[in-house]
């Protein structure tokens, strides 16, 4: 009887030895998430994967190393470079609006004393032909705004009144040029 007990006791233990653990289940691989090839539009519109970037001073998408993204006064700076301007710095300045509202606007300024004859002229007639318009509301005698869309600029030439008699008895001609972006 123990030999029967033990035989069976010896069959049970290889069976257990010999049961397969079970195969965990393979699903297969799930498909990479589907990509659309230009789908990758800023607010702007512009489309990173193809390389192009917002330029807010010219308002369109560029391509960095085919174009420069230029502020309105270094393209003034570049095609004026017979005036020596100082160099640009921030500013504050005012826009009127066509509601009567005004604005205090952040940008950049261009200096320059003593400027060329028909500096002002000149700057302005380029302004027009890259599409600025004379703003009506931003005009004086010694002012004159411009506005392409978004963008505004300010041109100021006068006399500054300085400590110094010996030259030109305290009387220095200036130019200022500044020039911002209106809010969305």
């Amino acid at each position: 009887m123990v030999k029967i007990f033990l035989l069976i006791l010896s069959s049970l233990f290889l069976s257990a030895c010999s049961l397969k653990k079970p195969t965990p289940l393979k699903l297969p691989p799930s498909p990479p998430p589907k990509t659309i090839v230009g789908g990758d539009q800023d607010e702007h519109g512009c489309i990173a994967s193809a390389g192009y970037l917002w330029c807010g001073p010219q308002q369109k998408c560029l391509r960095p190393w085919e174009d420069e993204c230029l502020h309105e006064i270094n393209q003034i700076q570049l095609q004026f470079s017979d005036a020596k301007f100082d160099p640009p710095y921030s500013s504050i300045f005012p826009w009127n609006q066509e509601t009567g509202n005004q604005l205090n606007l952040d940008g950049f300024t261009l200096y320059l004393s003593n400027p060329p004859k028909e500096l002002a002229k000149r700057i302005e007639t380029q302004l027009k032909h890259d599409g600025f318009t004379v703003s009506p509301k931003n005009v004086s005698d010694q002012v004159v705004g411009l506005q392409n869309q978004n963008t505004v600029c300010l041109i100021q030439e006068g006399i500054m009144w300085t400590e110094d008699q010996t030259e030109n008895n305290g009387e220095t001609p200036y130019f200022s040029l500044t020039c911002g972006y209106l809010p969305n």
